[in-house]
């Protein structure tokens, strides 16, 4: 049986979540979507949903990232699903009219989700470490970095905080 948390992340509320992308990676954002690169003010706004698929088996998660007037300029999607034999998940992440995928496997530790993974994207192949944090029944923050160089550096590529809404 799964640890408790996917339930925590799970369900039919959809969480709507502030996004600030620290760093490099805040710069290219604000650039192209209008943030703040200066002051870490969220650069937009995001919304989930996620749902069990295959027989409740596996939770599939949908991303949008909404602008200032709440139009979808990015979406994304996971499938995650817990490997009993491992007491881990398997996540698969897509993007939607880009090129890029993600696969990570991920561990309960200490009270947060860690990943690791692999993926491409159009600036190439990287290295991805994620983690879950702050995980209560109705919110959580996330943290996600991604290295091109085999690790040697690091990009906060995203950190958010997400509260359920119903």
């Amino acid at each position: 049986m799964a640890p408790a948390l996917p339930a925590k992340l799970t369900g039919a509320a959809s969480p709507v979540a502030p996004v600030r992308t620290p760093g490099t990676a805040r710069a290219r954002a604000a650039r192209e979507h209008g943030g703040d690169a200066n002051t870490g003010a969220p650069l937009y706004r995001a919304r989930t949903h996620a749902r069990p698929a295959l027989d409740g088996h596996v939770i599939q998660d949908d991303w949008r990232a909404l602008d200032a007037a709440g139009n979808v300029f990015f979406r994304g999607m996971s499938l995650r699903s817990y490997v009993p034999a491992t007491g881990r998940w398997t996540i698969h992440w897509s993007m939607a009219n880009t090129r890029g995928h993600t696969y990570l496997d991920a561990e309960w530790r200490d009270g947060e989700i860690h990943g690791t993974g692999f993926g491409f994207d159009g600036a190439g192949q990287f290295t991805e470490r994620l983690r879950y944090f702050d995980i209560t029944g109705d919110s959580y923050s996330f943290r996600m970095e991604r290295s091109y160089d085999g690790g040697a550096t690091w990009t906060k590529i995203s950190y958010l905080k997400a509260t359920r809404r119903a």
